[in-house]
Protein backbone atom coordinates (compact mmCIF):
# COMPACT_ATOMS: atom_id res chain seq x y z
CA UNK A 1 0.00 0.00 0.00
CA UNK A 2 1.39 3.40 -1.01
CA UNK A 3 0.97 6.04 1.71
CA UNK A 4 1.62 9.75 1.33
CA UNK A 5 1.62 12.80 3.57
CA UNK A 6 1.21 16.35 2.25
CA UNK A 7 2.31 18.92 4.83
CA UNK A 8 1.38 22.59 4.64
CA UNK A 9 2.79 25.63 6.39
CA UNK A 10 5.42 28.32 6.40
CA UNK A 11 8.84 27.93 8.06
CA UNK A 12 9.04 31.69 8.63
CA UNK A 13 5.75 32.01 10.52
CA UNK A 14 6.61 30.27 13.78
CA UNK A 15 4.06 27.64 14.72
CA UNK A 16 2.61 27.61 11.20
CA UNK A 17 5.50 25.23 10.47
CA UNK A 18 4.15 22.54 12.85
CA UNK A 19 2.95 20.34 9.97
CA UNK A 20 6.29 20.79 8.20
CA UNK A 21 7.97 19.60 11.39
CA UNK A 22 5.60 16.61 11.34
CA UNK A 23 6.79 15.90 7.78
CA UNK A 24 10.40 15.85 8.96
CA UNK A 25 9.50 13.46 11.79
CA UNK A 26 7.65 11.15 9.41
CA UNK A 27 10.59 11.06 7.00
CA UNK A 28 12.84 9.90 9.86
CA UNK A 29 10.48 7.56 11.72
CA UNK A 30 8.05 6.28 9.07
CA UNK A 31 10.10 5.85 5.88
CA UNK A 32 7.33 3.82 4.25
CA UNK A 33 5.40 7.11 3.91
CA UNK A 34 6.24 9.49 1.06
CA UNK A 35 6.24 13.07 2.34
CA UNK A 36 5.39 16.03 0.11
CA UNK A 37 6.26 19.47 1.48
CA UNK A 38 3.55 21.77 0.12
CA UNK A 39 4.49 24.71 2.36
CA UNK A 40 2.50 27.83 1.29
CA UNK A 41 1.55 26.53 -2.16
CA UNK A 42 0.45 22.92 -1.72
CA UNK A 43 -1.03 22.83 -5.21
CA UNK A 44 2.56 22.86 -6.51
CA UNK A 45 2.86 19.26 -5.22
CA UNK A 46 -0.37 17.99 -6.79
CA UNK A 47 1.36 16.75 -9.95
CA UNK A 48 3.95 14.86 -7.89
CA UNK A 49 1.24 13.33 -5.71
CA UNK A 50 -0.80 12.33 -8.74
CA UNK A 51 2.29 10.78 -10.32
CA UNK A 52 3.07 8.86 -7.09
CA UNK A 53 -0.51 7.46 -7.01
CA UNK A 54 -0.90 6.89 -3.25
CA UNK A 55 -3.58 4.54 -1.96
CA UNK A 56 -4.05 6.87 1.01
CA UNK A 57 -3.11 10.51 1.39
CA UNK A 58 -3.07 12.51 4.62
CA UNK A 59 -2.98 16.29 4.38
CA UNK A 60 -1.62 17.94 7.54
CA UNK A 61 -1.86 21.61 8.44
CA UNK A 62 -1.99 23.82 11.49
CA UNK A 63 -5.35 24.74 12.93
CA UNK A 64 -6.16 27.46 15.44
CA UNK A 65 -8.77 26.57 18.06
CA UNK A 66 -8.79 22.79 17.85
CA UNK A 67 -10.02 21.13 21.06
CA UNK A 68 -7.12 18.66 21.13
CA UNK A 69 -3.40 18.72 20.17
CA UNK A 70 -4.09 17.03 16.83
CA UNK A 71 -7.03 15.29 15.19
CA UNK A 72 -8.29 13.79 11.98
CA UNK A 73 -11.02 16.21 10.94
CA UNK A 74 -13.96 15.74 8.61
CA UNK A 75 -14.17 18.94 6.58
CA UNK A 76 -17.88 19.55 6.32
CA UNK A 77 -17.98 23.31 6.01
CA UNK A 78 -19.25 23.95 9.55
CA UNK A 79 -16.52 24.13 12.16
CA UNK A 80 -15.28 26.31 14.99
CA UNK A 81 -11.60 26.43 14.13
CA UNK A 82 -9.48 28.42 11.73
CA UNK A 83 -7.03 27.28 9.07
CA UNK A 84 -3.88 29.34 8.55
CA UNK A 85 -1.68 30.53 5.62
CA UNK A 86 -2.19 29.36 1.98
CA UNK A 87 -4.59 31.01 -0.44
CA UNK A 88 -6.75 28.02 -1.32
CA UNK A 89 -8.97 26.78 1.53
CA UNK A 90 -8.12 23.30 2.76
CA UNK A 91 -11.61 22.02 1.93
CA UNK A 92 -11.03 22.85 -1.74
CA UNK A 93 -7.53 21.33 -1.69
CA UNK A 94 -8.93 18.11 -0.26
CA UNK A 95 -11.74 18.03 -2.83
CA UNK A 96 -9.20 18.44 -5.65
CA UNK A 97 -6.92 15.74 -4.22
CA UNK A 98 -9.80 13.29 -3.81
CA UNK A 99 -10.26 13.35 -7.58
CA UNK A 100 -7.20 11.13 -7.93
CA UNK A 101 -6.79 9.82 -4.38
CA UNK A 102 -10.27 9.05 -2.96
CA UNK A 103 -8.81 8.04 0.41
CA UNK A 104 -7.65 11.51 1.45
CA UNK A 105 -7.80 12.53 5.13
CA UNK A 106 -7.12 15.82 6.88
CA UNK A 107 -4.98 15.91 10.04
CA UNK A 108 -5.13 19.18 11.95
CA UNK A 109 -2.41 20.26 14.38
CA UNK A 110 -3.51 22.79 17.00
CA UNK A 111 -1.42 25.93 17.40
CA UNK A 112 -1.84 29.28 19.10
CA UNK A 113 -2.48 32.32 16.94
CA UNK A 114 0.11 34.20 19.00
CA UNK A 115 3.09 32.48 17.39
CA UNK A 116 2.12 32.68 13.72
CA UNK A 117 2.11 36.42 13.25
CA UNK A 118 5.19 38.24 12.09
CA UNK A 119 8.39 36.60 10.93
CA UNK A 120 9.89 33.92 13.13
CA UNK A 121 11.53 30.59 12.38
CA UNK A 122 11.04 29.37 15.96
CA UNK A 123 8.55 26.59 16.56
CA UNK A 124 7.14 26.70 20.09
CA UNK A 125 7.50 23.70 22.40
CA UNK A 126 3.70 23.29 22.33
CA UNK A 127 3.63 23.18 18.52
CA UNK A 128 6.46 20.62 18.52
CA UNK A 129 4.60 18.48 21.05
CA UNK A 130 1.35 18.75 19.08
CA UNK A 131 3.23 17.68 15.92
CA UNK A 132 4.58 14.68 17.84
CA UNK A 133 1.01 13.91 18.89
CA UNK A 134 0.04 14.03 15.19
CA UNK A 135 2.89 11.59 14.46
CA UNK A 136 1.37 9.19 17.00
CA UNK A 137 -2.00 9.52 15.24
CA UNK A 138 -0.33 8.65 11.94
CA UNK A 139 1.36 5.65 13.56
CA UNK A 140 -2.03 4.45 14.85
CA UNK A 141 -3.48 4.92 11.37
CA UNK A 142 -0.58 2.85 10.03
CA UNK A 143 -1.46 0.06 12.46
CA UNK A 144 -5.07 0.11 11.26
CA UNK A 145 -4.01 0.01 7.62
CA UNK A 146 -1.74 -2.96 8.24
CA UNK A 147 -4.35 -5.03 10.07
Amino acid sequence: MKKALLVLGNYLRGDDAAALYLGELVEKQMPEWKVFFGEDTPEDEFFNIKKYKPDILVVADTVIGLDEPSAFIELSGSYNYFFTTHNIPVEILIKMLKEYCPHTLFLGIDVSSENITGISNNLSLTAKQNAKNALEKLQRLEEILIS
